[in-house]
């Protein structure tokens, strides 16, 4: 599973306080490593900026600075766990 290929786009809920938000990341490599965008299509942004990509061991890892977010994503066969600081209900495939 390690050599699982990640780019793409990736959709999800995200449960906020009993909200249900869809959420869109892009992810694409290049020889410099991952980058990725990620849109809300329910609050209609889109390519907002993830600052980091990162990729190891089966977990994949992203940061939105500009918003203080910080997802834990761990490769669980075909789905990814979203965990995002202290809500784990959220999911991504």
């Amino acid at each position: 599973m390690y050599g699982q290929d990640i780019t793409g786009q990736w959709n999800g809920m995200l449960n906020v306080q009993g909200t249900q938000l869809r959420l869109v990341f892009n992810i694409t490599q290049s020889d410099k490593g991952y980058s990725s965008t990620m849109d809300s299509p329910n609050q209609g942004a889109k390519g907002i900026t993830v600052t980091s990509t990162s990729y190891e061991k089966s977990i994949l890892k992203l940061e939105i600075s500009t918003l203080g977010v910080l997802y834990e994503v761990t490769l669980d066969k075909k789905l990814f766990l979203l965990e995002p600081l202290n809500n784990r209900d959220n999911h991504f495939h």
